[in-house]
């Protein structure tokens, strides 16, 4: 059940003024019918202006007023179905941030559980790695049982180039500063 801005205002106590204000401003929520008029629900109207007690003011001769006197006034049944909306709709609004925050800590565990699995993974590959590591063995000496066709032939250890002999030339030295002419 919406009520008219007319109604609203009526019931909250202000202008229609003030609660088109508030719904421009976004400090309330309503909905905006076909005719262009709007439709403000009452559990938001309770949360934005909440009920205030009424007040009887005696004014006396001089127009001031005298004293005031707070009226009880029993709470009709309209005034009842806007606290139970109000209260209809925190709750609702509780409920669905309690879900969404049930499913991020789901989300949350679910990856937690993936990041573990993940580490073993890692850990358990690379113990294998570590145990299979490849042993060098080098062959038999070439005067023990063996013989010298049987033994792999010592690797090059000169280094690649024109000849297989080099020899090494002592570097030109070069100066200390690079403007310094070279010696």
């Amino acid at each position: 059940m919406e009520l008219s801005l007319g109604q609203a205002a009526k019931l909250a106590g202000v202008g229609k003024t003030t609660l088109a204000r508030a719904i421009h401003s976004g400090k309330m929520s309503a909905t905006r019918r076909e005719d262009g008029t709007y439709g403000v629900d009452p559990a938001e109207l309770t949360r934005v202006y909440p009920p205030k007690s009424e007040i009887a003011e005696t004014e006396s001769t001089a127009g001031y007023a005298a004293h005031r006197t707070p009226i009880t006034r029993n709470l009709d049944e309209t005034d009842l179905r806007i606290q139970v909306a109000g209260l209809s709709a925190e709750l609702k609004a509780l409920r669905e941030v309690l879900e969404a925050e049930k499913r991020h800590t789901e989300a949350e565990r679910r990856r937690a559980d993936e990041i573990r699995q993940d580490r073993d993974g890692w850990r358990s590959q690379a113990e294998r790695l570590l145990l299979a590591a490849p042993v060098i063995v080098a062959g038999p000496p070439v005067g023990e049982g063996g013989s010298a066709a049987a033994t792999p032939p010592a690797q090059n250890t000169t280094p690649a180039g024109p000849s297989s002999q080099t020899t090494l030339m002592p570097a030109r030295r070069r100066p200390w500063w690079p403007w310094a002419r070279a010696s």
